[in-house]
C-alpha cells in the first residue's frame, strides 16, 4: 500500500543544499542491504558519518552499528559509497580525512562551478583524504578485516565469487580478495572515471 511501517532518521536536524550549506552533511548516499543474520531479516546501510548501522526488516529495531572509519579522522561528506553482503559477512566503505577542511561548504562551490573551489576540493581528495573498506560479522558488526587506500571513493562495493570491486575519484579500478582483503589486482582506466555505481 505504501504505508510507512517505520522510518530511521540517522542525523537530525541535517538540513544541507546550495540554499543550506551549514548542515553537518551526515545523510545516507548508499543504498541499503538487504540480508538475514541470527536475528532474522534484517537491512543495514552506511551513512556519511561513517557509520553502519543495521535494523530488523519488520519493526526498525536497532541490532548493531560500527564505527568504520579509523580514531584521529574526520568523515567525509561528498560521498558515501554503497556496502555489499555476501555469505554472512557485510562488506562496508567510507571514506576519511584527516584535514580540518570544511566539507560541505567547498564541495558545494565545486559542484556549482566555482574553479577555486574545485581545485581545493580535488586537492583535498588527492593529499588529505582516503578509503576504508571493511569486512563485518553480518551477525555482530565485530570487523574482520580493514583497509585503506589513498584518495576518496565515490564507486560502490560489487562482490562477485568472493572478489570485491570498486573504483576511486581518479579512475584506479580494483579487486580485493573477500577474505582479507588484499589486492587482486589494480588498474587505472583514466581520470575521474570510476566514480560512479553499480559496478556489475
Amino acid at each position: 500500500t505504501g504505508f510507512i511501517v517505520w522510518s530511521k532518521q540517522y542525523t537530525k536536524n541535517d538540513v544541507w543544499s546550495s540554499l543550506y550549506p551549514c548542515g553537518i552533511d551526515y545523510d545516507l548516499g548508499s543504498s541499503p542491504n538487504a540480508f538475514t543474520n541470527k536475528k532474522g531479516a534484517v537491512v543495514g546501510a552506511a551513512s556519511k558519518e561513517g557509520i553502519y548501522r543495521v535494523f530488523r526488516r519488520d519493526n526498525g529495531h536497532p541490532i548493531w552499528e560500527t564505527p568504520l572509519i579509523p580514531a584521529g579522522s574526520s568523515p567525509v561528506t561528498n560521498s558515501n559509497p554503497s556496502g555489499a553482503y555476501s555469505n554472512g559477512v557485510v562488506y562496508a566503505i567510507s571514506n576519511a580525512t584527516f584535514s580540518p577542511t570544511p566539507q560541505g561548504p567547498l564541495t558545494i562551490l565545486a559542484l556549482n562551478g566555482n574553479a577555486s573551489a574545485f581545485n581545493l576540493f580535488v586537492q583535498e581528495i588527492v593529499n588529505n583524504q582516503f578509503t576504508v573498506i571493511s569486512a563485518l560479522d553480518a551477525d555482530k558488526g565485530d570487523i574482520l578485516w580493514t583497509r585503506n587506500f589513498q584518495t576518496a571513493t565515490f564507486a560502490s562495493l560489487t562482490e562477485a565469487n568472493g572478489v570485491l570491486y570498486t573504483g576511486n575519484f581518479f579512475g584506479t579500478f580494483k579487486a580485493l580478495d573477500t577474505q582479507n582483503g588484499d589486492i587482486l589486482f589494480s588498474t587505472n582506466l583514466g581520470a575521474f572515471n570510476t566514480i560512479s555505481a553499480p559496478i556489475t
